[in-house]
């Protein structure tokens, strides 16, 4: 938990973001996603620094929302969130990775085509912060078709039994362990 919380710390100051709201952020989605407090502190982190990216670090929260859901609508885990979060904000071909597991199989220069269109910027002059924003609304809007996946994944027996793993590993860290 406390590797965790360095990284909370270092990506809050790296992206100019408050610190107490990203940690009142992670408890949150712990709660809401029923994952460990340190699996919401690592997601908080690469998710903050992915919508910082994009321009959008009030939007984390909605986002990781999103994403969540996209990841559940595509049969993946909760708890492979953290990962696929890091791999979006890595970029290259670490984030088509992640585009390919949430993002059902689009090809991210498609994506990356459209929104250079609708800015009106060439594709060999788009920024890191443009690349980022196009993915990150493309997601948005594939995710409000998928709107409250994540929340019904949770009842499942998958969803139970990695939810009674969250609560252990949060045992675990209270005692030192």
């Amino acid at each position: 938990a406390e590797q965790a919380l360095v990284v909370l710390r270092t990506q809050s100051r790296l992206t100019g973001t408050d610190l107490a709201a990203n940690i009142a952020l992670a408890k949150q989605l712990a709660k809401e996603f029923r994952i460990s407090d340190t699996a919401g502190l690592g997601i908080v982190g690469a998710g903050t620094k992915f919508t910082s990216s994009a321009g959008k670090p009030e939007e984390t929260l909605n986002f990781l929302r999103a994403v969540a859901d996209l990841s559940a609508a595509a049969g993946r885990p909760l708890s492979d969130l953290q990962e696929t979060l890091r791999q979006l904000a890595a970029g290259g071909a670490v984030q088509e990775s992640a585009l390919d597991k949430i993002g059902g199989g689009v090809n991210p220069s498609q994506i990356f085509e459209a929104f250079g269109k609708s800015v009106g910027v060439a594709a060999d002059k788009r920024t890191e912060a443009q690349r980022s924003l196009a993915i990150y609304n493309f997601l948005m809007e594939r995710a409000g078709k998928v709107q409250g996946v994540a929340a019904e994944s949770l009842d499942t027996t998958t969803g139970r039994i990695s939810a009674l793993g969250a609560a252990y590993d949060n045992i675990q860290t209270k005692l030192g362990k």
